[in-house]
């Protein structure tokens, strides 16, 4: 996992943001400096239930949306939020450029942190300030976590997002 800068805390959320409040969230990170995001396409579970491993065709139109963004993949077996427990496992962890247009591909897929999981889209949308991450999240959870300044967490609870936590 990334590691926090000095000036931030970490919260929690334990339930799904969608709709207005997702598009939001999504805009504030952008706002706040956010300069990348990532996800991964896993290949340890069978989503379909057809020995394929593989996703909709809608995430890897997404991925092919998204192209021009495109910073890095990398097979690994962890991610910003989680590791795949079978070692041979891997993942396929994208990352990419976070801009006003890279935004509006990602809104025009998703609706809600619960829609970050296979097989319709990949796993567990993160955003980072350079390294360092702002909000990852575990989308078939429906869990997040927030690294943030005093004033950002101000903000978030100010769109209804209670956020717990804060050391």
């Amino acid at each position: 996992m990334v590691w926090l800068q000095t000036n931030r805390n970490k919260y929690y959320f334990s339930e799904d943001i969608h709709s207005q409040q997702y598009q939001n969230i999504a805009k504030l990170a952008l706002k706040q400096g956010c300069t990348f995001f990532e996800f991964c396409i896993r290949h340890d579970i069978d989503f379909k239930g057809d020995n394929t491993y593989s996703y909709d065709k809608r995430a890897y139109e997404l991925i092919s949306d998204l192209d021009s963004f495109l910073v890095t993949k990398i097979e690994t077996n962890s991610w910003a939020t989680s590791m795949v427990i079978e070692r041979e496992k891997v993942v396929e962890v994208y990352r990419f450029v976070f801009n006003s247009d890279s935004l509006s591909i990602l809104l025009n897929y998703s609706k809600s942190i619960g829609d970050w999981q296979g097989p319709n889209l990949p796993e567990d949308i993160t955003f980072f300030q350079d390294y360092n991450m702002w909000l990852g999240t575990v989308g078939h959870e429906k869990m997040s976590w927030w690294f943030l300044t005093d004033a950002e967490c101000q903000e978030v609870r100010n769109m209804g997002i209670d956020l717990f936590g804060g050391v």
